[in-house]
């Protein structure tokens, strides 16, 4: 019995961990450390970029809603001209101010601030100066108006074709779009 004892006391002595095996065992924690939170980081600046972009996707939305809602239910399209052309004017070539008449009858406009790269609207008796319906953050590059189907008797139903470039700068993420609308007039006009 005592010669099992003495056995085991030898091994006891040998269990443990050698200084090598230490400092391999800590430089492979330190590696794989630092690949998560490399991924970490990437996941981060991931979520930053996405919100980023969905602060521009929802201002965006909500101007060109608000442009559509009010241009569909509008008549007299020009194009060029703060003040709306009886009958509408078609513009086959891309103009940077389009003017209507709200269904109110009330002359309105929207157009492209080319200094200041924003979109604008103004609506006659209802705002003294054109209001800004973009963001300080959203840099409109360029917004063009397309108008057809305004001559009379020409039995087309009157639409505009709004085409906007631009991108976002913000917390050092910039990101590029490019929106197309097509919105029709809702009844042909009195």
């Amino acid at each position: 019995m005592n010669f099992i004892n003495i056995k085991n006391n030898k091994n006891n002595k040998n269990k443990g961990f050698t200084l090598i095996e230490l400092l391999v065992s800590i430089c492979l924690f330190t590696i794989v450390l630092t690949i998560a939170f490399t991924a970490l980081y990437s996941i981060m600046d991931a979520n930053k970029k996405t919100k980023t972009v969905k602060s521009v996707v929802n201002n965006l939305n909500m101007a060109m809603e608000s442009m559509t809602r009010e241009i569909r239910v509008g008549y007299r399209y020009t194009c060029n001209s703060t003040t709306p052309a009886t009958p509408g004017q078609d513009c086959v070539s891309p103009a940077p101010l389009f003017s209507f008449k709200t269904k109110d009858g009330q002359n309105a406009f929207f157009r492209y601030n080319d200094t200041e790269k924003i979109i604008e609207r103004k609506i006659d008796g209802k705002e003294n100066t054109p209001v800004t319906l973009t963001a300080t953050d959203v840099i409109i590059d360029n917004l063009s108006f397309y108008v057809k189907g305004t001559a009379s008797g020409d039995d087309l139903q009157p639409r505009v074709l709004i085409l906007m470039k631009g991108h976002v700068e913000r917390e050092g993420v910039n990101s590029e779009f490019n929106i197309q609308s097509t919105i029709s007039q809702r009844k042909l006009a009195p």
